[in-house]
């Protein structure tokens, strides 16, 4: 049965990177089946973009932000509601990235082959060195993936053959139509920095993963100046982070094998922002939020730290 994957993005007011990736699907030496965009700005720009895509296209325009995790529920849905059972794949990509013209045929391949049910590129930054990484279950190969190698050099290390890993970021991942079928959509209560490890982890508690090593993505993301805003917005995303880590880790059962994680991810909270009265007290409130209270971190408005210091 030949492939029909639907690509999903969420965006908000990123029209020139949606441009720039969209010349990238068309350039794919797999063609894909179609393009779901969530767009959480509700621009009409995006909408007439995808007008003149060479493939079909879907437009979802929610009425209010709904967050990276509740976009990427909306877009699966609506590629269960407009392809039905015509898609075999969902393959999710943050708007700022480029994949090579033959990273969806690689990564395709690595599913039957192995097989798996997910398959996440090898991801390299505008450095041209991988700056992203999966959690792989070979200790030495996790380690080189870390150890800031161009992705070639990375494939001459380790080979060309997919390596399991046990959660992977959500930058760009495939997955077959079974895991969206039986496993359900991106949780919706995770407004950044979580929901896909939470995804990731559920996959992999059932079937096996794979990074593809011979397929690169290119995650180019847009520069921003280090004014009092953007610092701040940087801050909240992080904070996100340690709060989905403590929850996911303590109470969610198919994210436990986490759970070790948890003090890695306070230790950088102050290694990245400082020990102060400031980054102490919204430290504890998101070890209560996540751990204690058992919430995952949602909307900005419900009371996230807004600074660092």
């Amino acid at each position: 049965m030949p492939s029909f994957v639907v690509a999903i993005t969420a965006t908000r007011h990123r029209l020139p990177e949606l441009t720039r990736l969209l010349r990238a699907l068309e350039s794919l030496d797999q063609p894909l089946g179609a393009w779901v965009v969530v767009d959480n700005g509700a621009q009409r720009d995006v909408a007439e973009l995808l007008e003149r895509a060479a493939f079909p296209t879907e437009y979802v325009a929610p009425r209010e932000n709904m967050g990276c995790g509740g976009a990427l529920r909306l877009g699966e849905e609506r590629a269960l509601e407009r392809f039905g059972e015509q898609f075999t794949h969902i393959w999710v990509l943050d708007d700022d990235v480029v994949p090579e013209p033959a990273a969806l045929g690689l990564s395709l391949l690595a599913l039957r082959e192995v097989p798996a049910a997910a398959a996440a590129p090898v991801i390299a930054g505008p450095d041209g060195l991988i700056g992203w990484e999966s959690s792989l279950v070979d200790t030495r190969k996790f380690a080189l993936l870390k150890s800031r190698l161009t992705p070639a050099e990375f494939l001459a290390e380790v080979g060309p053959e997919p390596i399991p890993f046990e959660w992977t970021q959500g930058i760009c991942l495939l997955y077959t139509r079974r895991v969206l079928v039986e496993l359900g959509p991106h949780a919706d209560d995770y407004w950044i920095r979580g929901e896909d490890i939470e995804f990731s982890l559920r996959i992999t508690a059932r079937w096996t993963a794979v990074l593809v090593p011979s397929a690169v993505v290119r995650h180019l993301m847009p520069e921003i100046g280090q004014t009092p805003e953007t610092i701040a917005v940087e801050y909240r995303k992080q904070c996100a982070m340690v709060q989905n880590v403590a929850y996911l880790g303590l109470h969610v059962p198919h994210a436990r094998r986490i759970l070790s994680k948890i003090p890695g991810r306070f230790y950088w909270h102050f290694h990245n922002w400082g020990l102060s009265w400031r980054t102490l007290l919204d430290a504890v409130r998101l070890f209560w939020q996540g751990a204690i209270r058992r919430r995952p971190a949602g909307h900005p408005a419900c009371g996230w730290p807004m600074k660092p210091r």
